[in-house]
């Protein structure tokens, strides 16, 4: 009896333990269901959440760009309006582009007519300097104008004087007032990074170079426009474009100084295989294109005699001969022979065509220095090949 009592009260535990076993599975069951449950109401309302703040976000832009044009609309005639004052012009402008309703390159063309119609040096440096985070290829653009004002009076020095004295001290002193909103703007500059890629570097090198101090600062100084440290300063900046500007510059000014030598082949040390890379040695050499003393003259002769890939590398390497034989007596084998090369080619397309290839001018350049530097041979054959072209191939060629 008692046997079967113990027996009837184990089943009875064990079905009691099986009962709440159950129970707690079920139980778990559940709470894991209400979690995934409450889970996906969390996410759908967080779905909603970001959804709503999309639209909201998007109502905003329109809303913005719709002010932005109310904006243009009503201070842009105010700021091309020539009869008012060219300040209040320039600050009304300053606001335009605080509140972006123009882009940087139109602030910069503005600018530029404001400074012309009386803006002071003094406000245009405060208005447009900030801009300049965008990058400075809009100020590049400023000085290749001023460069094609300026033509070779204002870069040699036996014509310096003469130039700032005359008609053209206005085109110097719009000079200056770009050179001040350049200067402003090196922090900005260096921090944002814009001048530093080889890309940005090779498009906008040249049009800054335009707007830094002529040379034979005797003179200048007279006028008081430029400091006597801005190409020094430049060359020791941590943004590249701006570092190679000044080193130019100042190398030019003194292509005999070891130092101002040595960074400019820095500079010129490059691969040629990359496109942005190829298009800055260009560019560099074409500023280059009168001077290759010393380290420079190396540094440009690695260049030309270097083999690289790409297919627009001639005029490249004409540049490159053009500077390095303006500081040498005679030619290399190997550079003669890239312009003998490049010589007979284009003799034959001239022969063949009755229109005048459009790199007469380069082939020109090869011709002089090739005349006025070799005297092999072959040379004054090809030359002489060159001298029984029609008249009007001559004259193009600047052979008569």
């Amino acid at each position: 009896m008692d046997g079967e009592s113990n027996s009837f009260h184990q089943k009875l535990y064990l079905l009691l333990v099986d009962k709440l076993l159950i129970g707690l599975v079920i139980g778990i069951v559940f709470m894991i269901y209400d979690g995934a449950r409450l889970k996906e109401q969390r996410n759908f309302q967080q779905d909603q959440d970001t959804y709503r703040a999309k639209i909201e976000d998007d109502r905003l832009a329109i809303q913005l760009e719709f002010e932005k044009a109310k904006l243009v609309r009503e201070l842009l005639p105010m700021v091309l309006d020539s009869n008012q004052d060219s300040v209040s012009r320039g600050y009304t402008l300053q606001s335009l582009m605080l509140t972006e309703a123009i882009n940087h390159e139109a602030a910069i063309r503005i600018g530029n007519q404001l400074l012309k119609e009386g803006l002071p040096s003094e406000d245009l440096e405060k208005i447009l300097s900030p801009t300049l985070v965008h990058g400075v290829t809009p100020l590049a653009s400023i000085g290749h104008g001023i460069r094609e004002r300026i033509g070779n009076a204002g870069r040699e020095k036996s014509l310096i004087e003469d130039f700032i004295s005359g008609q053209h001290l206005g085109v110097i002193r719009e000079q200056d007032a770009w050179l001040r909103v350049l200067l402003a703007a090196i922090p900005t500059i260096e921090d944002s990074g814009s001048f530093d890629s080889a890309a940005d570097v090779a498009v906008s090198i040249e049009g800054i170079t335009n707007l830094l101090p002529i040379t034979d600062r005797k003179i200048l100084s007279r006028t008081q426009l430029y400091p006597e440290s801005v190409n020094d300063a430049l060359s020791k900046s941590t943004s590249r474009g701006l570092s190679v500007a000044g080193s130019l510059m100042l190398y030019l000014e003194e292509p005999d100084d070891k130092d101002r030598q040595s960074k400019v082949a820095s500079a010129l040390n490059l691969d040629l295989d990359d496109p942005h890379q190829l298009q800055l040695a260009e560019q560099l050499c074409w500023i280059l294109r009168y001077e290759g003393a010393g380290e420079v003259g190396e540094s440009l002769l690695k260049l030309a005699t270097s083999r690289f890939s790409n297919t627009t590398s001639m005029q490249l390497r004409l540049l490159i001969i053009g500077s390095y034989h303006n500081s040498k007596t005679s030619l290399t084998p190997e550079l003669e022979a890239i312009l003998l090369e490049y010589l007979r080619s284009f003799l034959i397309e001239l022969s063949q065509s009755e229109v005048i290839p459009f790199e007469s001018i380069f082939a020109g350049y090869a011709l002089a220095v090739l005349s006025s530097a070799s005297q092999t041979q072959e040379s004054q054959a090809l030359l002489a090949n060159f001298r029984e072209l029609p008249p009007q191939h001559r004259l193009i060629l600047e052979l008569e």
